[in-house]
């Protein structure tokens, strides 16, 4: 069960997790709990304005696989309904 306290302290991890990755440009915080971190820049479906999060990522192919669970909730976590609205994003994978 979530309490509001531990919901803001996520919230505030990772939020200091991507000022980290931003600040060091990708040199710091690729990984988490030895997982593989890429940046995503979506664009809002509602403002029009870019969206950044930090994700786990896995190598496939010759691509990534990003995975919408939002932590198990029956809604969609909002950069996959800005990736309905809008496909084009952009990732930043460690300094690349």
């Amino acid at each position: 069960m979530s309490t509001p306290s531990r919901s803001r302290s996520i919230t505030l991890f990772w939020r200091f997790h991507r000022w980290i990755f931003e600040i060091s440009n990708g040199r710091i915080g690729s990984t988490l709990m030895g997982h593989k971190v890429l940046k995503l820049t979506t664009i809002g479906r509602h403002s029009g304005k870019p969206r950044v999060i930090l994700i786990y990522y896995f190598p496939y192919q010759a691509s990534y696989l990003i995975v919408a669970s939002n932590l198990g909730s029956e809604q969609h976590p909002a950069w996959y309904l800005n990736l309905l609205g809008n496909p084009a994003a952009e990732i930043q994978i460690g300094q690349e």
